[in-house]
């Protein structure tokens, strides 16, 4: 039989065959709602939309905390047609509203445990309908539910979902992603007999990762697809094996910095795996071997994910197997998926055709006409591709410096640097980092001669800056004086030269 088409309509078919299994679970048992619930409570969400006279393709700006409402949000959204804008609650107030600028949503739902509040939400967001996400307590009212009902089946191609790209790291594109976006490369591992990555219904899983970021919400969307228990939160939690182990998880998806804990973890209390876990999925930056070796070591396959929010997660995929620790080592980064198409241009950036691609960036035609080519996707890797058939990262086609699985615009550092008291001239460098991969160094020109007591209070008002506009990973660890910024003839920064420059000058600190 044939598969639907529709996110909501195969979520909703798991849902009748397991009504009483947990469908969504915070990590700390705050929010449980099982699979026979999920009509109701999306019905309602629906319901109020309707109200609202929100219907297809208008937009609903989503602030997250990664729980359980968070996913009602989306599955409302999914179930009636209408785009699910996400945005993470601990965003700047100032983040949001650009967001809101980008996507003019007709209403926001605030999930209870984000950081931003009602009353924080910008000018231009307090007109609009607020809906309630939460967990109903009762059964829903079937008189508000039943006309959701009545709404076609979304298409393939229909929109679901927007992603932001950048945020404050950069110039914020929301990418438009498709209902097949969150099926097509699952589809292709079944029909193909792949096990790369699978679930199965019944089966806990456990993802750390946001909502927002295109990791988190693909592998929950896919974890529901299959009837899986889906575990969710836990993002500061101080340990992973306590979370894998009460939840008896079989399959997780983690960032490599993670995983290095994770196996810190295990290393510090001489704890196992718990015998559940056999699937542990990653991606966002290269891992390391040793940690990957510990994970495969103890009988957990691992696989390693790589793509954009534009590929629609993941279009490649390197699975535990023969030699694979060596090639993790080496840098791959995976082989293409079945259907997933992969070229080199001249310059080695790798390009993807595949049948989870994005539609686009959301009223941004000059962007999607240089990322999105007769349905090719630019990604902006450099990449060689081996003899072995798996693709060896090399280097980024631009300056993007990856923190912790993030991708942070150095231009955008500089700015939000630049725009302090004080501060004539700012440009910010990559300091290698064995836990996040990179971590942002910050080299900045007073406007005038300082000493140490200056240096210091400079500093802490270049850091109480960042906490206002800038997302944690784009915040600098190491911020010093210099009496110049390295430049080329035209005036481009020399980042390269910058981390040299700034060793011996005075952090402040």
């Amino acid at each position: 039989m044939a598969q639907s088409s529709a996110v909501w309509r195969r979520i909703a078919a798991e849902a009748a065959n397991h009504p009483d299994d947990v469908a969504l679970r915070r990590c700390d048992h705050s929010g449980t709602v099982r699979y026979g619930q999920l009509d109701s409570q999306t019905g309602r969400i629906a319901a109020d939309f309707a109200a609202a006279s929100i219907g297809r393709r208008d937009r609903v700006l989503i602030v997250s905390d990664n729980g359980p409402q968070t996913y009602l949000g989306v599955l409302a959204c999914a179930r009636t047609g209408v785009i699910a804008v996400m945005a993470d609650g601990a965003l700047p107030p100032a983040t949001i509203a650009r967001f809101a600028e980008i996507t003019t949503p007709s209403a926001v739902a605030i999930a209870p445990g984000a950081r931003l509040r009602a009353a924080d939400l910008p000018d231009s967001l307090r007109g609009l309908p607020l809906i309630d996400i939460g967990i109903g307590s009762g059964p829903a009212d079937s008189a508000r539910v039943a006309g959701s009902e009545d709404l076609p089946d979304s298409a393939a191609d229909d929109p679901l979902a927007m992603i932001f790209t950048s945020g404050t790291t950069g110039e914020p594109k929301a990418v438009l992603l498709p209902n097949r976006t969150f099926y097509a490369i699952a589809d292709i591992l079944a029909a193909e007999r792949l096990s790369w990555v699978d679930w199965e219904p019944g089966e806990t899983t456990y993802s750390p990762l946001p909502a927002t970021h295109i990791g988190g919400l693909w592998w929950i969307l896919n974890c529901l697809m299959h009837g899986s228990v889906c575990v969710t939160g836990g993002e500061d939690t101080t340990s992973l094996l306590e979370i894998l182990e009460r939840h008896q998880v079989a399959t997780a998806c983690l960032v490599p910095t993670l995983i290095t804990r994770l196996v810190a973890e295990q290393k510090a209390t001489g704890a196992d795996l718990p015998q559940s876990l056999r699937l542990l999925g990653y991606g966002g930056s290269r891992a390391v071997a040793s940690d990957i070796d510990q994970v495969e070591t103890a009988g957990v396959r691992t696989a390693q994910v790589y793509g954009l929010s534009e590929t629609g997660c993941t279009a490649l995929c390197l699975p535990t197997g023969d030699g694979s620790i060596d090639r993790i080592a080496a840098s791959a980064v995976g082989r293409p998926y079945p259907g997933v198409q992969t070229r080199l241009d001249s310059a080695g950036t790798l390009w993807v055709n595949s049948p989870a691609n994005m539609l686009g960036y959301w009223d941004n035609p000059e962007k999607t006409a240089e990322v999105l080519v007769d349905g090719w996707v630019n990604t902006g890797d450099l990449l060689e591709q081996h003899d072995d058939g798996y693709f060896y990262i090399r280097g980024r086609a631009s300056e993007m410096i990856i923190s912790g699985g993030v991708n942070v615009a150095p231009d955008e550092v500089d700015r939000i640097a630049e725009r302090v008291p004080g501060v004539r001239q700012a440009a910010c460098f990559e300091i290698p980092d064995p836990e996040f991969g990179a971590l942002i160094g910050l080299a900045v020109v007073p406007t005038a001669e300082l000493d140490a007591k200056q240096i210091r209070r400079l500093k802490q008002a270049i850091a109480a800056r960042f906490r206002q506009e800038s997302e944690p990973m784009a915040r600098p660890a190491r911020i010093c004086a210099v009496t110049e910024i390295p430049r080329t003839a035209s005036g481009k920064v020399i980042r390269a030269e910058l981390a040299a420059a700034a060793d011996g000058a005075p952090t402040g600190g």
